[in-house]
């Protein structure tokens, strides 16, 4: 049992611990409503794009590569997307 002296050798409240991982877990539960709203869908390949412009040079080549590969199916990768915030439990 986490916290008790015989495991840990001193006696640390769990709590800290416990808040800080429902906190992480409430933000993770808003990132992943936000996500499966329509609006993340619509502007999906926009912020994409738009986050590429203004990158140095030698990250041009990685931006292009990503936005050619979605953008002639950016709904199906909008959906990948937010089903990986939702079923990746790491």
């Amino acid at each position: 049992m986490a916290g008790t002296p015989a495991t840990t050798g001193r006696c640390v409240p769990a709590w800290p611990k416990d808040a800080l991982r429902i906190g992480f877990g409430i933000i993770w539960l808003i990132d992943a409503i936000l996500k499966w709203l329509p609006g993340f869908r619509s502007g999906y390949m926009g912020t994409i794009m738009g986050q590429a412009q203004g990158q140095p040079g030698w990250l041009q080549p990685w931006f292009t590569l990503w936005i050619n590969l979605q953008h002639p199916r950016a709904m199906f990768f909008a959906y990948l997307v937010a089903y990986d915030v939702v079923h990746n439990n790491d």
